[in-house]
Order: structure tokens, then C-alpha cells, then sequence
């Protein structure tokens, strides 16, 4: 065979091994369309998300039907939190930095020991994370007394300097800004499975992004799976009945933020969920059909 007709061959198989693999693909995928179709939306959803940090925030499964009548496990974990935690992920009941904070200021310990005490939250965020996030504001007043920026009505709040004295001793607020920053830890607790953390990990966030530890405009690919990742927690823990994070929810699609655009319908879907999820709907489940009667017509006004 002359070299002109090898490479003849040679042209010929490479042009049928090509037609293969376009029928190939063709069959796989439909369509030039649709192969089209599909690398247009891929370019598109990339670009958007590297450009503008706003990628999609993913749909929740509607079809999964929440419960509306939690475990005993669920429902023991609602009344702590109404017990014990305010709407914002603070501490009602004393906690172990308001024990030290009173013990200090009224003369109980001295500043060595209120800062042994305060290093103890550092130990065990897992029983203190409450405390944690507290803390982080008096971090701030610190920072202002240390740059001689305190006003008036930050120093009223921490009433002198022996509780400012004790947490720069203590050296918690070294952690801020760092890998050991309080929002890690607590992201760390979410990502282990802890309610706590992933009920109020979204106000963290907030805070997160303040202090320059997440940085949407820099990074915004790992801004939108962080956010999801938050927002997914909170979906999870409302589907299997916790009251706050349905809470949480409704107010988050209430108004336009910087995690998800408002969307009236979802804040709806969510104020019902909580009234079905709320202890007067399990106080309804209980009546009898007389006494249902008689409630369905003193509420139907309130509908």
C-alpha cells in the first residue's frame, strides 16, 4: 500500500471513529439542542455565581410533608428552647458568663478567678455555646476600651472594668477573627449534628461576615454553600417539628436579605407550619368533637 493510500486510511477511520461518537453523544443527550442548551445553562449558572455571588439558592422539597405532631425527643427539645433560649440564640436562664459577670460585680471572686471561669466556656462549647456568642460583644467593648473609643453607654452595660479585665485575662478574645474563631466552633457543632447550633447558626453567619471571616464578594461560590448549608439545617430541623426553626424561616423569607430574596408565599407556608407545629394545635388534637365545635366558632373570626 503506497503512503498516499495509508494515509487515506488513516483519514478515513479517524472520520468514522468521530460520526460514532457524535451519534454517541447525540444519543445520549437528545439533541445539538439540548447539548447546547444544557452548556448554556452551566456557562450561565458559573458566570452568575463568580461574577455576582448570587447562584440560585436551591428549592426545598415541598413534597416531603413536614410533622406537625413531633416525637416526645422533638417535643422535649422545643419546650428547652422555649425555657431556656431567646429568639435570637441567647441564653435566658443564668449562664455560666452571667454567673461570673454577677459573681464578679458583686464582689463574690476577684478578676483571677472570673477569668478561670470565663476560660472554662472556651472548654466546653458544645454546654456553652450560648455563652459564646454573648461574649462576643463584650469582646467588642473590650476592643473599644483598649483603643480608648469606650462611650458612656457601653461602659454602664459591663458596669466598670473588672469584667473587661477578666475577659482580656481570660484570652478568649484572641479567638476572634481566627481558625478558632467562636463561629467555626459553632459551624463544627452544627456540622456534628448539634440542634442548638444549627437553629441559630444563621444569626452567627451574620455576624460571621461582619467581623470579615466570610467574604461574599471575595469568595462567592463558598458564600453560596455555606449559605445553603445554613439554610438546609434549619429546613431539616422545621420538617421533623422544631417550632423555632420554622420561626426562623417564616422571618427569613419575610423580607429581603442578604440570604435569600423575600418571598411572601414561603413566609406564609412557614407562619402555618409554626401554628400547626405550636402547642395549640396539639391542645386542638386533644378536644372532642363538642369541644372542637365550640373552638372552631370562637376562632373562625380569627382566621
Amino acid at each position: 500500500m503506497s503512503i498516499a493510500n495509508r494515509q487515506h486510511f488513516k483519514t478515513t477511520i479517524l472520520i468514522v471513529l468521530l460520526v460514532i461518537l457524535i451519534s454517541f453523544g447525540l444519543m445520549k443527550f437528545g439533541s445539538n439542542d439540548t447539548v447546547s442548551e444544557l452548556a448554556n445553562q452551566i456557562d450561565h449558572k458559573e458566570v452568575s455565581e463568580t461574577i455576582t455571588g448570587e447562584a440560585d439558592i436551591p428549592h426545598h422539597d415541598l413534597k416531603t410533608e413536614p410533622i406537625l405532631r413531633p416525637s416526645s425527643e422533638v417535643q422535649a427539645f422545643n419546650d428547652f428552647v422555649t425555657e431556656n433560649i431567646s429568639q435570637i440564640g441567647t441564653g435566658l436562664k443564668p449562664t455560666l458568663l452571667y454567673e461570673v459577670f454577677e459573681s464578679l460585680n458583686t464582689g463574690a471572686i476577684d478578676i483571677e478567678s472570673a477569668a478561670n471561669q470565663l476560660m472554662e466556656i472556651m472548654k466546653d462549647p458544645v454546654v456553652h455555646q450560648l455563652s459564646m456568642r454573648d461574649l462576643f460583644s463584650f469582646c467588642e467593648a473590650l476592643e473599644k476600651r483598649v483603643m480608648g473609643t469606650i462611650n458612656e453607654s457601653v461602659e454602664s452595660s459591663v458596669e466598670g472594668e473588672d469584667f473587661l479585665l477578666a475577659l482580656q485575662k481570660s484570652g478568649y478574645c484572641k479567638n476572634i477573627g481566627t481558625e478558632t474563631d467562636p463561629f467555626f466552633v459553632i459551624l463544627g457543632l452544627a456540622r456534628k449534628g448539634d440542634k442548638v447550633a444549627r437553629l441559630y447558626l444563621i444569626d452567627d453567619l451574620y455576624f460571621a461576615i461582619q467581623r470579615g471571616l466570610i467574604k461574599p464578594n471575595l469568595f462567592p461560590l463558598e458564600y453560596h454553600d455555606l449559605r445553603a448549608e445554613i439554610i438546609d439545617y434549619l429546613v431539616s430541623l422545621s420538617y421533623t417539628g422544631i417550632v423555632q426553626a420554622s420561626l426562623n424561616l417564616q422571618r427569613l423569607y419575610s423580607t429581603s436579605n442578604f440570604l435569600v430574596p423575600e418571598d411572601k408565599v414561603m413566609a406564609y407556608y412557614y407562619a402555618v407550619l409554626v401554628d400547626k407545629q405550636s402547642d395549640g394545635q396539639m391542645l386542638y388534637d386533644q378536644l372532642n368533637e363538642t369541644q372542637k365545635t365550640r373552638a372552631d366558632r370562637m376562632t373562625k373570626r380569627l382566621k
